[in-house]
C-alpha cells in the first residue's frame, strides 16, 4: 500500500445502532507508521454532504470541517481546536513528506477558546457520594474518587501512589509528599479524614 491519506466514515458500523458514525482520517506512511485519527461524528446525511470532495486536506475543506464542527452547537472553541490540532499534526508530516503540496492550516486561523472553568463538588455532594451504597468495582471506583477528591491528586498520580514511600506523619495529619507525573512539579498535601479511611 503506498503512502496516502483517506477520510473514512463509520469504520466500526455504529450508524445502524446509534444513528451516528465516527469520521476518521487514516494516515498511512508505512506498515509501521499508520494511524486512525477520529475527527468527529456524523449521521449518514451529514457525511454524504461532507464526502463530495475527497481531496480532504485543502484549505477549503479545513474551513468546511471547522464550520461543520461549529454547526452542531455542542462543542466549545476549545474542543474544536483540539480536533484541529489532531488533524494538523498529520498535515505537517504529510507536507514535509511532500504528500500534499502545502499545509492547509498555514492559511487559516481558528479561535482557540478557553478551557471551561471547572466547578468543584461541594461538601454535601461529596458526602452523598461517600454514603452511596455500591459494591464490587463500582465501590472501588467510588473509593478512589473520594481519595482523589480529599487529597487533590490527579488519577495518574493516585494510580502510582504508595502510602509507605510517599507519606510523612505530622502532628495534625499524614501528608503526601510527591511530584506530579504530568508536570514533575512537587506537591505536599494532607490526607484528610474521609480519604484516610480508604484502604
Amino acid at each position: 500500500m503506498k503512502q496516502n491519506v483517506k477520510l473514512l466514515f463509520d469504520r466500526r458500523n455504529t450508524v445502524k445502532k446509534t444513528g451516528k458514525g465516527t469520521i476518521e482520517i487514516l494516515v498511512y506512511l508505512s506498515r509501521e507508521e499508520r494511524k486512525w485519527e477520529a475527527v468527529g461524528t456524523a449521521d449518514e446525511q451529514s457525511w454524504e454532504v461532507m464526502a463530495n470532495d475527497r481531496r480532504i486536506l485543502t484549505k477549503a475543506n479545513v474551513i468546511a470541517f471547522d464550520a461543520w464542527l461549529r454547526s452542531q452547537n455542542n462543542k466549545t472553541d476549545y474542543t474544536i481546536n483540539g480536533y484541529h490540532k489532531k488533524v494538523r499534526k498529520y498535515t505537517k508530516i504529510l507536507w514535509r513528506l511532500e504528500m500534499i503540496s502545502s499545509d492547509p492550516y498555514e492559511y487559516v486561523k481558528f479561535p482557540k477558546g478557553k478551557n471551561k472553568e471547572r466547578v468543584p463538588l461541594i461538601e454535601p455532594e461529596l458526602v452523598k457520594i461517600r454514603q452511596a451504597e455500591c459494591s464490587g468495582r463500582i465501590e472501588r471506583a467510588r473509593d478512589l474518587f473520594i481519595f482523589m477528591a480529599y487529597t487533590g491528586l490527579a488519577y495518574c498520580d493516585m494510580s502510582v501512589f504508595n502510602f509507605n514511600t510517599m507519606t510523612e506523619e505530622h502532628t495534625d495529619y499524614t501528608y503526601i509528599d510527591g511530584s506530579r507525573l504530568k508536570t514533575g512539579s512537587n506537591f505536599f498535601t494532607p490526607i484528610l479524614p474521609p480519604a484516610e479511611v480508604i484502604e
